[in-house]
């Protein structure tokens, strides 16, 4: 049996000429809420003034729903969990008892003349069906009056409705609301049962917003007085006692048991943090019976539908004792500042709760890093106080920030070598120059004043060698730059702002 719409003055059925028109058809939800919804905008009503029900062969066509309702990204078009039909045509019907009226024959002039001052009054019967006319728009538009207040009151009582009033006081990103009306669909009134009878719906949808914008759920919990957990208990969700992503409870675990063993091994440690590219692949774990490569914060934290293409690793490391181990790691999508942020502060929370004292944080200056540092309050304004190091969590210990400097210089070399130049207040640095003292090293067409400058070219390069090699920021590599200008060399003129570029970073 085909399908067709069943809104009211809709005749779209699928076929062959509706796909090529980019018309769709969807079905009924199965959530009572959101089915309900639909039911309230779609108006049709049984003989006793009740809600239609629909069944499992009613669908209603893509022409009732806004483009904004559609998720476009997969080979199949779907609704989002959150649409309802809005789009639709509700004009008034002739009723079937009212007689069809013929077209009158044009009159004579006799009888146009005799009908110009006719004060005659209609008759009862025409009366009648107007006054049923009448009732029937009446009793129409009274009953799209409180099927509209139906449907308000029914998103009023969503998560959409907290979102978009979130997204009203300019809490929360447009990117942000994006996320969050996946759940737009969860009644409020879910958040009042215990938070060990939450859905995995409503875990992702807290733990997501708190972990995105903690201000804005605060203003959740305290100005809209929704009944949402406490963020310690969401800490809680983030924890895993197995391979999954989070925090791992039994390696956290045996570190504390160690620090009591051993405090002055254990006590004093460094939190590294490390993000790294993963390639987009899902897969279906035969053991866990799930899918994976999904975005995952944690247990209860999913958002599914969503590949990860990022890994943000926590790992704990000794300050006087030999030892590391990692302590937490999270599959995401593009981790923004106060993602970070939120996730390091709950290591930081977790850590000093069980006695650690962690002296500083290492990781590379990445602009997303370097925002999460400033948002724990670090400041790195050139020519304003540096603030390098910000309070731990209920302490007044001190968290240093440290960028990974060995990293850095990697990341200079890749940038110098990929673009070529670079503009320094000396001058422009030149790659060219340290690709032509590579070059240099068993080249015999120097072209210098006398044959002791050329062996004592070719020595000095040939000690060099492997330093070039492996790192061209090297004081060996500046001194040799330097006197191969000092000697008038072609290749090396105006290498000087090259030369001090490498005096710097060697120097760092």
């Amino acid at each position: 049996m085909p399908a067709t719409c069943v809104a009211i003055n809709c005749s779209e059925e699928r076929s062959k000429d509706t796909a090529k028109r980019g018309i769709t058809f969807h079905s009924f939800p199965k959530d009572p809420l959101r089915r309900k919804l639909w039911r309230a905008a779609v108006r049709r009503r049984t003989p006793d003034k009740k809600l239609w029900e629909p069944g499992k062969n009613s669908f209603l066509c893509s022409r009732h729903f806004k483009p904004e309702t559609f998720d476009r990204t997969g080979q199949t078009v779907r609704l989002r969990d959150h649409a309802v039909p809005t789009e639709f045509n509700f004009t008034v019907k002739r009723e079937k008892n009212e007689p069809h009226r013929k077209k009158k024959r044009p009159l004579d002039d006799w009888q146009q003349e005799s009908q110009d001052h006719d004060y005659s009054l209609p008759s009862v019967e025409i009366l009648a069906q107007k006054h049923r006319a009448a009732e029937q728009a009446v009793g129409e538009k009274e009953w799209q009056i409180k099927n509209m207040k139906e449907v308000e009151k029914g998103l009023k009582l969503c998560c959409v409705n907290a979102i978009d009033t979130l997204l009203e006081k300019k809490l929360i990103s447009i990117h942000l609301r994006e996320k969050l009306l996946s759940y737009g669909d969860i009644p409020l009134h879910l958040f009042e049962k215990p938070v060990k009878e939450f859905s995995l719906n409503q875990k992702s949808f807290v733990t997501t917003l708190l972990l995105y914008n903690p201000n804005a759920y605060e203003f959740l919990q305290k100005k809209m007085k929704l009944p949402l957990p406490d963020p310690e208990i969401i800490r809680t969700w983030l924890k895993s006692s197995d391979d999954s992503p989070g925090f791992n409870s039994c390696v956290i675990n045996a570190l504390a048991h160690n620090k009591k063993e051993k405090p002055d091994e254990y006590t004093h440690a460094c939190l590294i943090i490390d993000t790294m590219a993963i390639q987009q692949h899902i897969s279906y774990n035969s053991c866990k019976k799930t899918m994976t490569g999904f975005v995952d914060l944690g247990n209860g934290s999913e958002l599914q539908g969503e590949p990860a293409n990022q890994v943000l690793v926590l790992m704990l490391v000794g300050i006087k004792g030999q030892w590391k181990a990692p302590i937490a790691y999270f599959f995401a999508n593009q981790l923004t500042t106060e993602v970070k942020k939120a996730l390091v502060w709950h290591a930081l929370e977790e850590l000093v709760q069980l006695g650690f004292e962690v002296v500083a944080i290492t990781m590379d200056s990445h602009p997303t890093n370097v925002g999460m540092c400033k948002l724990l309050g670090c400041k790195f304004t050139v020519n304003q106080q540096l603030k390098t190091y910000f309070k731990l969590p209920d302490s007044d210990h001190k968290c240093y920030v440290i960028f990974d400097v060995s990293r850095e210089l990697k990341l200079k070399r890749s940038d110098l070598e990929a673009y070529g130049t670079i503009k320094s207040q000396e001058g422009y640095v030149n790659w060219d120059y340290i690709k032509n003292l590579h070059n240099l090293q068993g080249n015999a067409d120097l072209h210098t004043e006398n044959t002791q400058s050329q062996e004592h070219i070719r020595a000095s390069a040939e000690k060099i060698k492997v330093s070039l090699v492996a790192q061209p920021f090297s004081s060996s590599v500046a001194e040799l730059l330097n006197m191969l200008h000092g000697l008038h060399v072609p290749q090396f003129e105006d290498c000087l702002a090259t030369v001090s570029f490498i005096e710097v970073c060697d120097f760092i």
